[in-house]
C-alpha cells in the first residue's frame, strides 16, 4: 500500500510539473508546419490564417499541424487516462485556406494511463517524430468524435 501511495504521489508531482511546463512555455495548445523546423507556433486559429494569408507564397500547398496536450489528475484516482496528445494534420490550399475537409485533415488522438506515461515520460523530440509520422498518414483515425469517416460521407 506505501508503494502504491508513493507511486501516486510522484506521479501526481510529475502531473503537476509537466502540467506547468506546458503552461509556461504554452505547448498545451500549438501549431508547426509539418515541411520545416519542428517550431511551436502559439498562435490561434483566427491568427495562424492570417499569417498564411500574409505569407502565401511560403504556405501555400503545404500542411500543417495543431497539437493539444492534455492533463487529467482526476484520471489518477479513477485509474483512468491522465495524459492524451492530439494531432490533427491539415492540408493548406493554393488559396491559403485550411482545407477541414475529411480527406485533407486527419489525425490521431493517443490517451495515457498512469502505467503507460511513467514508462513513456513525455518527451517534445518523441512529439516531433510522432506528428511527422501522423503527417505521412501512416498512422490515422477515421474516427470523427466517435464515429467513422465512411459513416459521416
Amino acid at each position: 500500500m506505501f508503494t502504491q501511495f508513493f507511486v501516486l504521489y510522484s506521479m501526481e508531482e510529475y502531473l503537476n510539473k509537466l502540467e506547468k511546463d506546458l503552461s509556461d512555455k504554452k505547448l498545451d495548445n500549438f501549431w508547426v508546419m509539418i515541411n520545416s523546423e519542428f517550431k511551436a507556433i502559439k498562435k490561434n486559429k483566427t491568427d495562424i490564417k492570417k499569417m498564411i494569408k500574409d505569407d502565401l507564397e511560403n504556405y501555400a500547398n503545404k500542411k500543417i499541424s495543431n497539437i493539444r496536450l492534455f492533463i487529467s489528475k482526476s484520471g489518477l484516482n479513477n485509474k483512468s487516462w491522465i495524459f492524451s496528445i492530439k494531432i490533427t494534420i491539415f492540408e493548406i490550399d493554393e488559396k491559403g485556406r485550411i482545407d477541414t475537409t475529411i480527406d485533407s485533415t486527419w489525425g490521431v488522438y493517443i490517451k495515457y494511463n498512469e502505467e503507460e506515461l511513467s514508462k513513456n515520460k513525455f518527451k517534445v523530440n518523441a512529439l516531433e517524430k510522432l506528428v511527422k509520422q501522423v503527417a505521412t498518414k501512416k498512422l490515422t483515425s477515421d474516427m470523427i468524435m466517435g464515429m467513422n469517416y465512411s459513416e459521416l460521407a
